[in-house]
């Protein structure tokens, strides 16, 4: 909640991605205005959670938002973007908690009963807990059925993508001991779909543009490998054992990226999943304890959180109507406005010298390689729309 001239002004988060914005979008935020005076936006950048670059650029988006009521927009770096739900949902929901002042989180699920949601997730913390030793989850995993598929045999009723999600945003905000309420909202199945819209829309990035890049870091890999014990691919986040030998056996095929990730997909392992790992190459997104890595992070497993903290020491906003940027001064986490390279040397040039950083080199370190990968992310994007 803010307090502006004496009056109480309420505030709604929101977790998107407007790949591309839609009718149950505006339908969102129609209800965000039943319950707040403004509404704060976290959104992925030019990647998507799908594992593949936004179908128009973060600019585009973040405009469509601000044109449709939205007071402020704020990006989830790249690393939690191409991730699993998990991750995605933790990265967004500590950027809403870091703000300081936001009441509500509003979401859409086909559920759409927060108390049954919760139910759900108690299952799913039970479920992770006892993940490592068995569970009912990872025993529907190694049968060979998608995550989504194994979570709901467990819970008992068919998931979407957006309950799954739901459900994970209600971990994250009991994890942190967050005092954001949660209100689900009933999501409709519009005409036409997010999908079918995607369709129809000519890209000016797709997948297949960087197929060059992939197929040069994997040949990399493996010649750089020939003769030893590790493979550079095992340092990237999300990458198995099991995934680094399939693309090993792919590695001097000429395909292209969506081709190869097709000739990888078996039934446990999904194309959004492979498209990530894919991407977390391109990007060199690694895992805890390679070399310079860019984000600290642990592999996606149950037991390995992502350190949210270290790499959310600072949010980039991405948008500001122009009637809410006094809402700036109240945010109580340092702020970047763009991931522009003039930016991040300001930020660089403002905050080195600050007492928090100067203590540790290590988490200086990690913060600014995290900022490099995000502007590496926005370069190779943009660069590939003007081929």
């Amino acid at each position: 909640m803010l307090k502006i001239d004496g009056k109480n002004k309420k505030v709604v988060g929101i977790v998107v991605e407007c790949n591309p914005f839609h009718k149950g979008h505006k339908r969102l935020l129609k209800e965000c205005k039943k319950y707040g005076d403004i509404i704060v936006a976290v959104m992925s950048g030019n990647f998507v959670q799908r594992g593949e670059p936004g179908v128009f650029d973060k600019e585009k988006r973040t405009k469509d938002l601000i044109d449709n009521g939205v007071d402020i927009v704020i990006e989830i770096p790249v690393q939690y973007v191409l991730s699993s739900a998990k991750y995605f949902a933790k990265g967004a929901i500590q950027i809403l908690e870091k703000l300081g002042f936001v009441d509500y989180l509003v979401f859409g699920s086909k559920v759409a009963d927060v108390e049954k949601l919760k139910d759900y997730a108690e299952m799913v913390q039970i479920e992770k807990f006892n993940y490592e030793k068995d569970s009912e989850i990872k025993r529907n995993l190694k049968a060979g059925k998608t995550y989504a598929k194994a979570l709901s045999d467990v819970i008992g009723e068919k998931l979407s993508s957006n309950d799954i999600l739901a459900i994970e945003y209600l971990i994250a905000l009991d994890e942190m001991k967050s005092k954001i309420l949660p209100i689900a909202i009933e999501r409709k199945d519009d005409l036409p779909t997010a999908t079918e819209l995607r369709a129809k829309i000519k890209k000016k990035v797709t997948t297949n543009d960087f197929t060059e890049i992939l197929n040069y870091k994997i040949l990399y890999a493996k010649v750089e490998s020939y003769g030893k014990d590790k493979n550079m691919l095992d340092n990237i986040y999300l990458m198995t054992k099991d995934m680094r030998n399939a693309i090993m056996k792919t590695a001097g095929d000429k395909m292209t990226f969506d081709e190869r990730a097709l000739k990888l997909k078996t039934k446990n392992r999904t194309l959004a999943y492979i498209k990530r790992v894919f991407f977390n190459i391109i990007l060199d997104v690694r895992k805890v304890g390679s070399q310079c890595s860019p984000l600290q992070i642990q592999e996606d497993s149950y037991s390995s959180p992502l350190q949210l903290q270290e790499s959310l020491r600072v949010i980039t906003i991405l948008g500001v109507k122009d009637e809410s940027k006094w809402i700036l001064k109240y945010i109580k986490t340092p702020f970047l406005m763009s991931f522009a390279p003039s930016s991040y040397r300001t930020f660089v040039k403002k905050y080195k010298k600050s007492k928090e950083i100067r203590q540790d080199k290590k988490r200086d370190f990690i913060l600014s390689e995290n900022l490099k990968t995000n502007i590496f992310a926005d370069k190779i994007y943009y660069m590939m729309g003007k081929l």
